[in-house]
């Protein structure tokens, strides 16, 4: 294990934001602030109304569960491509269908080759940008799952008044596990691989593992572990939605389930200001504002940024995942923002699966672990 006074670093390298989006509501309409470097900021008023924007954003959600599987699965057919890619590009017409044709062109231009990178900016806007797909769905010459954002570029996610600071942190990679393991490969699987990069001395691993069944003794443990300091934190869990105000949970322990509001009310605190993981898989059933809620609480609680699934991500792809993932983020030591995309490639490349799509970032792209 690495000396605990030895510090590493995470740090945020220069990295260029190639195209930032901004999305506010005004007078009930959203508008749209657009700046790509060397262009001048414009604003546009954007079509699509709030009860559209949910409607789409589930029907999007809902094509790409259908096509959710585990690696070695059947492969990705041309009818759930096209089916998907429709969606995607409606949404494409509908949020950037009122911008002027020459702007537009630009857009395209800059997207047209990939590992840009995209940054979108709100707080009500909530929607799955990985799943734009920006090209013509009906020309079957050039349809491609890789046309798709989060198969192509780096996306993330700013929420409003939660911008952080770029200037270097101290860090030793001390990592804290909370992982429910009534999912079979989070024991199997995700649960060994940490303890596998303990003894590489990769991470100083905090593992939260309850001792009592008691439901306050239960909360008790639960708010002392984050007393620790952290700088990575891992949710190997099951999450559910509900529709109730603050009832979306995730599940921690077969006797604990952690709810939304429970977050805002236990008085936890995170210092040091950790990257925070939501692995949430099996039945989970999430969508977008549950997963924005978690994460600005997170945020709020004091995390550096988030990365989170954005619905059901099947036990066992969760787990390889997570291998994959740290693999790129923690062995290689690549930026966050790459990590996540490489990953994402990976499974589409390797199993012809595009089930990254469902993981979302909410953080800088450039977070990055630096050696000694």
């Amino acid at each position: 294990m690495p000396e605990q006074g030895k510090l590493s670093k995470i740090k945020y390298q220069s990295y260029p934001i190639d195209i930032a989006f901004r999305i506010e509501k005004s007078d009930g309409r959203y508008e749209l602030l657009i700046r790509i470097s060397g262009y001048e900021s414009k604003k546009f008023s954007l079509q699509i109304r709030e009860h559209d924007l949910a409607q789409l954003s589930e029907e999007l959600h809902k094509k790409l569960s259908n096509m959710v599987r585990n690696n070695g699965d059947i492969d990705l057919t041309n009818e759930d491509l096209y089916s998907l890619a429709k969606v995607g590009n409606d949404a494409f017409i509908q949020i950037f269908g009122n911008i002027d044709e020459a702007l537009l062109e630009i857009i395209k231009e800059i997207i047209a080759d990939g590992d840009k990178c995209l940054e979108i900016t709100s707080d009500e806007f909530l929607f799955p940008w990985e799943l734009i797909y920006p090209n013509d769905p009906h020309e079957k010459e050039t349809l491609s799952i890789k046309s798709f954002w989060g198969l192509k570029h780096i996306v993330n996610r700013v929420l409003c008044l939660k911008i952080p600071s770029p200037s270097l942190i101290n860090f030793c990679p001390r990592l804290g596990l909370l992982a429910y393991e009534g999912l079979p490969t989070v024991k199997s699987s995700e649960v060994p691989q940490f303890y596998d990069y303990q003894n590489q001395s990769l991470i100083n691993l905090i593992h939260l593992v309850f001792t009592t069944t008691e439901a306050e003794d239960l909360r008790t443990e639960f708010k002392t572990f984050w007393q620790n300091d952290f700088d990575l934190t891992h949710f190997a869990c099951h999450a559910q939605h509900d529709n109730a105000y603050g009832r979306s949970y995730i599940r921690i322990n077969e006797n604990f389930d952690v709810t939304i509001q429970e977050l805002r009310t236990f008085g936890i605190k995170i210092k040091d200001k950790p990257l925070v993981i939501i692995n949430a898989c099996e039945a989970g059933i999430m969508n977008s504002l549950s997963v924005s809620n978690f994460v600005n609480i997170f945020l709020n609680l004091g995390a550096r940024g988030a990365i989170a699934t954005e619905c059901t991500v099947p036990d066992q792809f969760a787990a390889d995942f997570s291998r994959k993932f740290y693999e790129y983020f923690l062995e290689q030591k690549r930026p966050l923002g790459e990590s996540l995309l490489a990953t994402r490639q990976y499974f589409l490349n390797e199993y012809n699966n595009p089930s990254g799509l469902l993981y979302s970032m909410y953080a800088p792209p450039n977070i990055q672990l630096a050696g000694d």
